[in-house]
Parts: C-alpha cells; sequence; structure tokens
C-alpha cells in the first residue's frame, strides 16, 4: 500500500499536530535512541514497546497517530520519515533501534502469503548488533526471522544515526507482527530482552 504522503513537510499540510497526530521524545544524552515512527493508532502498540525498551537508559521517540479513523494515511515510510525532531535525535545518537508493527501475513520471495502469526523480524545495516539481538532473543525462546523486512536503505530512519567519523550510522529495526504485539507475554519477554542486550553496549 502506498503512502499518502511523501514526507513530512507534505503531511504537516493537511494534518494537525496535536490533533491528527503527536510527537513524543526524551534526550538523555544517550548515544541509543529508540524510536517508533509509525506509533499510536498507525501500528498498535509499538509506541508502548519503544518506551519500554528505551526505559531511562535510552534516547526515545515516537511520532503517534490519533485520528479517530484513518490513521493509516500518517504512514510515511522509514526511508523517506524526515519528521525534523526525529531526524535531530537520531543525529544525536550513535545506534537507532526502530520499533515498527506488520501484519501477520506477508508474501515470500515467489509472491505466496504466509502466515506467520506471533513473529519478531529484524532488520538493518548494523549486522554485529543484528547478529547479537538475534542471538539474545532466540536464547529467550522467542520467535525470531529475517526474512522479511531487510531494513538496508541507507536513509532508513533506523540507519540515520550520528555521521561522526567514528560511528557508521547503521542501526536495527524491528517489525513485530499483530499476534506478536496483542500477546502481552511475548512483548513483555521481548522488551525485557533487548533492554538487557542494549544495556551491554
Amino acid at each position: 500500500m502506498s503512502d499518502k504522503y511523501k514526507n513530512f513537510n507534505d503531511l504537516k499540510k493537511s494534518e494537525k499536530e496535536n490533533c491528527d497526530f503527536k510527537i513524543d521524545y526524551k534526550d538523555i544524552g544517550s548515544k541509543i535512541a529508540i524510536v517508533a515512527p509509525h506509533g499510536g493508532k498507525i501500528e498498535d502498540k509499538t509506541t508502548e514497546i519503544a518506551k519500554l525498551i528505551a526505559g531511562n537508559n535510552c534516547n526515545y521517540y515516537s511520532f503517534i497517530g490519533q485520528k479517530s479513523n484513518n490513521n493509516r494515511d500518517l504512514h510515511i515510510t522509514s526511508h523517506k520519515f524526515d519528521e525534523p525532531r526525529a531526524l535531530e535525535l537520531v543525529g544525536n545518537s550513535e545506534i537507532v533501534i526502530a520499533i515498527h508493527g506488520c501484519m501477520d501475513e506477508q508474501k515470500d520471495e515467489q509472491k505466496k502469503k504466509i502466515n506467520y502469526s506471533k513473529k519478531i523480524f529484524i532488520g538493518g545495516l548494523n549486522k554485529d548488533l543484528i547478529d547479537k539481538l538475534q542471538e539474545v532473543l532466540e536464547d529467550a525462546s522467542l520467535p525470531i526471522s529475517t526474512d522479511q523486512f531487510p531494513g538496508i536503505e541507507p536513509d532508513n530512519i533506523c540507519n540515520r544515526a550520528t555521521t561522526r567519523v567514528d560511528a557508521t550510522g547503521e542501526g536495527v529495526q524491528f517489525e513485530l507482527t499483530r499476534s506478536f504485539r496483542d500477546d502481552g507475554i511475548l512483548c513483555g519477554k521481548f522488551i525485557a530482552a533487548v533492554s538487557e542486550c542494549l544495556k551491554t553496549l
């Protein structure tokens, strides 16, 4: 499904902040930022998950859809997401972890529909951190896969951290299926595992 708006400037011409959407963020000076660019009613529960992972240890941002209907209109795809406060926050961070929500049913490379049910998909350009997080989540007996949503576009919000010469800007994105997000026990295990892993960085 294509987006209604091509970028944030296009969106704000028709949608009103603190009415149709709001922005929640904090910069505590951490090197890690947890972001939910499609939060609120756009991709349900991603705001809450991102905020809990960030806790008091990481920077945090969420673009929160709060229209009475048609919140999908507020979706700006990750490699075009350019809301200024988000870009400032990720630019002040060395590592970005993006939290997204997806439908249970996805298509494989042959366009065949697969119902993944409760699943975590991990992607991004930070291969070392992806490997580390995947191992941690597998150890927690959580259903994780790299089959969908590679998140390898350099302009993806998760890959737009600081451009200091000693930092790559490469990050990680999680796509959580609806059934996974609706399972409080699995979400709790996911939040705890990711939070503990990030404390070691």
